[in-house]
């Protein structure tokens, strides 16, 4: 993957298998707490830009990274959840990255989505997840560039 570092804090641009995606963040972020995580609830769009040619990227400030990702659900009443634990290098540094994603449903507030995660991170082998190491993609891409 090839992302632009300098697109902002709330706007991520990446360029994958021949195509080009832009993720915007749609609204503020809404901190919470939950067993051992703490962090911020965040909501983005997503849009494919079909006929963007993925190596104008190349000429902009950007960071290529590559990923292998472990996706799972979480299963039970409630919303369905995605989980998705990264491991990312990107400029010859491994990071590992903690990422949940649900639909926008009607009802679908971040106080349910923390309760239907609520278990999960409660579990005592659950790792911790402090809220200066929580960050929207964009905000840890530049920290990891420097910028």
């Amino acid at each position: 993957d090839r992302y632009l570092t300098g697109a902002g804090e709330g706007l991520s641009v990446k360029a994958r298998d021949g195509a080009v995606e832009v993720k915007q963040r749609s609204g503020p972020s809404v901190p919470f707490t939950a067993g051992h995580a703490a962090g911020a609830i965040e909501a983005w769009r997503k849009v494919a830009l079909p006929g963007v040619d993925p190596a104008a990227i190349d000429a902009l400030e950007h960071v290529d990274i590559v990923k292998r990702r472990l996706l799972g659900r979480l299963v039970g009443p409630g919303p369905a959840v995605a989980a998705e634990l990264t491991e990312v290098e990107i400029a010859g540094r491994l990071a590992w990255t903690v990422g949940i994603e649900a639909e926008a449903v009607a009802g679908l507030t971040a106080g349910r989505l923390v309760a239907r995660l609520e278990p999960a991170l409660a579990a005592a082998n659950a790792p911790d997840l402090p809220a200066d190491t929580c960050l929207g993609y964009p905000a840890w891409l530049a920290r990891c560039a420097g910028r």
